[in-house]
């Protein structure tokens, strides 16, 4: 995999720690699925932490929907960590039998599970800062959300850039004015390598049936809406 650490920073990436409005030496974990926004972040991340000195680690959630799949993309991961001389943590959990349990929608229960798993690791190893990739378009299905399910003025903000959670940490999204254009083109320019998760055409999943049959046609209609 070639890693080019010559990229300049975009316009519509944001440093974790100006989000948080935290020291630039406050150590960030990075939510890692492998697919091409988290690849992207990663690169971006790897870079400002090198300029500005902080400590930089990765988590991958395995929810063990997707078999061998979902198996290949925690191996990307930890392959990925290695690369970029980051520590890695990885957690594996059965989301279909827990679901079943708890009566949770898989993505209920699985989101539930994933952030538990972040604030254990950054309780454990004293981070205050978790960065996710949610970009401009996943602003835009979460908006197409809301107002599926009826919201208020707050629920038609779309996604924080940052936000609290747990015990005094910080959740934030530093390319959530990122293009899904933008970030194609940083994957292109720089050869980064990434995962696709076949799950997400799936529109049995409420985001993916959002995504395919509202946002998407949505954005050709009108390009500049994310």
């Amino acid at each position: 995999m070639k890693k080019d650490v010559s990229i300049k920073y975009p316009d519509s990436f944001v440093s974790p720690h100006i989000l948080a409005d935290a020291p630039e030496s406050s150590p960030v974990l990075l939510a890692l699925s492998g697919g091409k926004d988290s690849r992207v972040l990663l690169h971006l991340l790897s870079e400002d932490s090198k300029a500005h000195g902080y400590e930089l680690h990765v988590a991958h959630f395995n929810h063990m929907i997707r078999g061998e799949e979902a198996i290949r993309d925690a191996r990307f991961c930890e392959d990925l960590a290695k690369e970029y001389g980051v520590p890695f943590h990885l957690c594996k959990e059965d989301i279909p039998a827990l679901s079943l349990e708890s009566g949770n929608s898989l993505e209920m229960e699985g989101r539930y599970r994933r952030y538990r798993f972040f604030e254990k690791v950054m309780t454990e190893n004293a981070i205050p800062i978790l960065a996710t990739a949610h970009h401009s378009r996943d602003n835009l299905e979460t908006v197409l959300l809301h107002m599926l399910r009826g919201t208020g003025i707050n629920g038609m903000s779309g996604i924080a850039p940052c936000r609290t959670f747990g015990k005094n940490l910080r959740l934030v999204r530093p390319i959530l004015r990122m293009n899904v254009e933008e970030i194609d083109k940083i994957c292109n320019n720089l050869n980064l390598e990434y995962v696709i998760d076949s799950t997400n055409s799936d529109t049995a999943y409420l985001r993916n049936a959002i995504r395919k049959n509202v946002a998407e046609p949505l954005i050709e209609i009108s390009p500049n809406v994310c």
